[in-house]
Formats: C-alpha cells, structure tokens, sequence
C-alpha cells in the first residue's frame, strides 16, 4: 500500500473511533448511569418499607417538604400502605407486601438493564481496541 493511502486509511480509523465509537460508548454509560440511579431507588424503597415494618407499632414523626426549602413536622400512627411513584407520574397506594413485591420485580428488571448496558459497553471498547490495533498494524507497516 502507498504511504498515502495508509495515511488516509488511519485518518479514517480514528474518525470512526472518535465520531461512532466514542459517542456510543457515551450514551451507553449516561443510560447506565441512569440505571443505576434506578436500582439505587428501588433498594431505597426496599429498605425503608423494612424500617416501616420493624417501627410499626410506634408513631412516626415526619418532616415533610413542601417546596423552596420549606419543610413543615408531622406524625402519623397508621402508616401502613405505601404510594410508590410507578412512573409517568403515577402512583399506587400498596401495603407493605405488594410494595416489597413491586420493588424486587423493578430490582430485578433494572439488574437485568445493567448487565445489558455493560455488555454494550464491553463490546464497543473491544470494538475500540481493535481498531487501534489496525491502527497500529497499518503505521507500522504489519499489514500490506
């Protein structure tokens, strides 16, 4: 191959890299990201329905946000179902059980998001790697 022509084949390689490959695994590891914080939330929600259920023979004193920093005391001595946010703005008044049920289910369900957007990752890194390897094979004249 001409000199040239290898110059303008590794010009390509790394426009690949930078302009696909980079901006893939991006937006793989802000939808991981994302996930994440989901499966942070649902085991939030895991927990606090087992801190409910260990105090719920006693009265639970609240602070309660109402907007602009502003939060106001209260108490209640029936808590006993829960609203969960189930999205789109939703939400659905369970009991403890059907909570805890809703929240493994979503648990799982996002775990399974997780996994598929670290394989993703794995893939376009390799993918990265590989080319940087033909990168290098074609500047050091390995390939002709």
């Amino acid at each position: 191959m001409s000199s040239q022509l290898i110059q303008n084949k590794v010009k390509e390689y790394e426009s690949f890299i930078e302009d696909v490959l980079k901006k893939d695994l991006k937006d793989i590891e802000v939808k991981l990201s994302k996930s994440v914080g989901k499966h942070g939330e649902w085991e939030e929600l895991q927990t606090t329905i087992a801190l409910l259920r260990r105090f719920k023979d006693r009265e639970l004193n609240l602070l309660v946000p109402l907007d602009c920093g502003v939060s106001v005391n209260a108490e209640t001595d029936d808590y006993n179902r829960l609203l969960v946010n189930i999205g789109a703005g939703c939400l659905l008044e369970l009991d403890y059980d059907e909570a805890h049920k809703y929240a493994d289910i979503r648990l799982r369900i996002v775990k399974k998001e997780i996994d598929h957007y670290r394989d993703l990752a794995a893939k376009v890194k390799a993918k990265i790697k590989i080319t940087l390897l033909a990168i290098d094979q074609l500047s050091n004249g390995s390939i002709k």
